[in-house]
């Protein structure tokens, strides 16, 4: 009984200090953003202006992080007037890289509404480069302009993996 205790103990301890040590990083990352843009920076979580700035951001739901100095001029061709943090996270970018894809495929578009966005199961073929499900394919898609799009194509039933389960692809061409 005794061993059992120390045990449950012991795991315990584990358990928040690994919990405690996440936390301390996080906190650690933002201050060290907040020490390099300042405390008047501007924050931009998924397009909308944040005055919460990293309070309640999963560290691991963050797709990139980018940095706009004050006095450059952004894409919009303004003078940013404050330094301006960025902040894409990987849902968002899922669901704006299916919208730009589903203007291309009405299966795609279907597949996406049976499954609830749910896109884990698919395979994504980007210019004939096959993506796994990860950020590199997250970014990779997110960053394809619409206009720069030429063809999505959508296979239900392309293949059986290993484990004999029948896979969709989702094949896109840009010009």
């Amino acid at each position: 009984m005794r061993k059992l205790a120390f045990i449950c103990i012991c795991y315990w301890v584990c358990t928040f200090n690994y919990a405690f040590a996440q936390v301390t990083d996080t906190l650690k990352k933002a201050a060290a953003l907040e020490a390099v843009v300042g405390k008047d920076a501007v924050y931009v979580i998924d397009g909308k202006i944040s005055d919460k700035k990293l309070d309640g951001l999963d560290p691991n739901a963050i797709l990139s992080v980018d940095i706009l100095k004050k006095d450059t001029t952004s894409a919009f061709k303004e003078i940013v007037r404050n330094n301006t943090v960025i902040i894409t996270t990987k849902g968002f970018a899922s669901i704006q890289y299916q919208k730009k894809l589903s203007v291309f495929s009405k299966k795609y578009k279907n597949y996406l509404e049976l499954n609830k966005g749910d896109d884990s199961k698919l395979s994504y073929v980007l210019n004939g480069k096959l993506f796994d499900e990860s950020d590199k394919r997250i970014k990779s898609l997110y960053d394809i302009s619409p206009g720069k799009i030429k063809e999505v194509i959508f296979i239900e039933k392309f293949y059986k993996n290993t484990l004999n389960n029948i896979k969709e692809i989702v094949i896109i061409t840009t010009k």
